[in-house]
């Protein structure tokens, strides 16, 4: 596997004051900063014959809404095909943390908008993917040929005998991280002045009941935080969502060692929020089970782990 890294504008923040309405909307905010970070690799067989592509992104596939009447992948599904497209190879995407993140397009009915938007992300993920090196190399520099400037030369080299038994590393372990719960779920405002009796509550509370027995009963939910060694690269994985900031500091925090992270898998029970955001009115805040301090215990217990791993 050959990783790099690009950059996509897809994704914005999606945490929107409405000074109107006097709270916080769940739609693009043009103030606020979004990570732009994307991470994929190439798969190689033996003989260099390209296998499969992988990109690793954090935006909500949150384009089609209510007015939407498809069974559809939102934007994933056009990002993929670009790439199935190019690289005659499967193509798995792998959602990051995006627990404020959403397309700016979004909450539409027209399934053209979703395929426009996973164009973007397509094409962004196939230029990165073009600029890889071939596999098994390493882009060193070979000194000056002298022309009619001193030019600087670099070449790709095969990788030596060392790097290639490191890539060739794998681990994995998981750690739970016990999250302590909101002792009372309550509810998510509505803009609305709905009644008891309205769509729109007979669906929030149906989510809470949900949610209730999903947790069961017990204070503190044992949250499990997958983290894989992947030859030089690093991974890890959470069943929540996650603020971005969650993967924005492991890369930090890592830097220099090609980091995928995974939000939603397996299932989830809610948001990651940062401690800072409760009381705010957000959406993620109020709609999350967890109490504030959630998203740094994942953290915490997501860079130990990953320590442990680290190439």
């Amino acid at each position: 596997m050959t990783y790099g890294t690009g950059r996509s504008s897809l994704a914005v923040n999606r945490d929107f004051w409405d000074a109107d309405a006097g709270r916080f909307a769940c739609g693009y905010n043009p103030g606020a900063p979004a990570d732009d970070t994307l991470v994929v690799a190439k798969v190689t067989g033996e003989e260099g014959a390209l296998r499969a592509t992988l990109f690793n992104y954090a935006c909500h596939p949150t384009t089609l809404a209510w007015e939407n009447r498809l069974l559809s992948p939102d934007y994933i599904g056009a990002a993929r095909e670009v790439l199935e497209h190019a690289f005659a190879a499967p193509a798995l995407f792998l959602q990051g943390a995006s627990g404020e993140l959403g397309p700016r397009d979004n909450y539409v009915g027209d399934a053209a908008v979703a395929d426009r938007n996973g164009r973007q992300l397509g094409f962004a993920a196939a230029a990165a993917i073009e600029s890889l090196p071939p596999p098994g190399t390493r882009f060193v520099y070979t000194g000056i040929v002298a022309s009619g400037a001193n030019l600087g030369t670099w070449q790709h080299q095969p990788l030596e005998p060392e790097q290639v038994r490191a890539s060739e590393q794998l681990a994995a372990r998981v750690t739970a991280v016990p999250l302590r719960r909101k002792e009372d779920l309550g509810v998510v405002e509505s803009v609305s002045v709905a009644s008891p009796d309205s769509v729109q509550e007979r669906e929030k509370a149906l989510r809470r009941r949900y949610l209730s027995q999903a947790l069961g009963d017990d204070p503190v939910h044992e949250m499990p935080v997958w983290t894989w060694r992947l030859g030089g690269a690093l991974a890890v994985a959470v069943p929540n969502e996650p603020y971005s900031i969650f993967q924005v500091e492991l890369r930090r925090r890592f830097a220099g060692t090609p980091l995928l992270v995974m939000g939603v898998t397996n299932r989830t029970l809610g948001y990651l929020s940062p401690e800072e955001t409760y009381g705010t009115g957000l959406y993620q805040e109020q709609q999350s089970p967890f109490a504030p301090g959630c998203l740094e215990q994942a953290l915490e217990a997501a860079a130990a782990s990953l320590g442990e791993l680290r190439p």
